[in-house]
């Protein structure tokens, strides 16, 4: 996979990343894991990009989605998975968490959150907007990817 040929998605600014949303989205078709993703595993971010733009459509769900954009963010911006666990385990949930400088952005598929100043900020934008108060957040996860695997870390 050659950066060059998507340098057009690599976002440099926030208002950039809305449109980066908006083609990897277009590209997309939320499939449930399979077996052969154990039922739920993420991908690496290049695998997921190169599957959403090189062979059209990313065939996953909110991991791969939110890994394939993870793979272009990361150029300009620090920023991890977020895995969030609910009392209904069916209801988890995986989203990008975007850090610019002491302000972090929640992105959820075509979402993107307005500044926000803390992680339990973030956690309770995902609670309002994607949960609509109706499922309870009972542990959530930062992750990124090392170069080879994906890892807790935080910011």
């Amino acid at each position: 996979m050659k950066l060059e040929q998507y340098k057009e998605y690599i976002p440099a600014t926030v208002t950039e990343i809305r449109h980066t949303m908006q083609q990897l989205y277009r590209r997309f078709i939320w499939t449930q894991d399979d077996a052969g993703k154990l039922f739920d595993s993420i991908d690496t971010p290049a695998s997921a990009w190169d599957k959403a733009f090189s062979n059209p459509p990313l065939k996953d769900d909110c991991d791969g989605f939110h890994a394939a954009l993870y793979w272009a963010v990361s150029f300009n911006f620090p920023c991890r998975l977020l895995t969030v666990a609910t009392r209904k385990i069916k209801d988890s949930h995986t989203v990008l968490v975007i850090r610019d400088g002491q302000q972090y952005y929640l992105a959820n598929y075509n979402y993107l959150s307005r500044p926000l100043a803390t992680m339990a900020d973030v956690l309770q934008e995902l609670q309002q907007t994607y949960y609509k108060n109706r499922a309870d957040i009972i542990a959530w996860e930062l992750s990124c990817w090392n170069g080879r695997r994906w890892e807790s870390c935080s910011f």
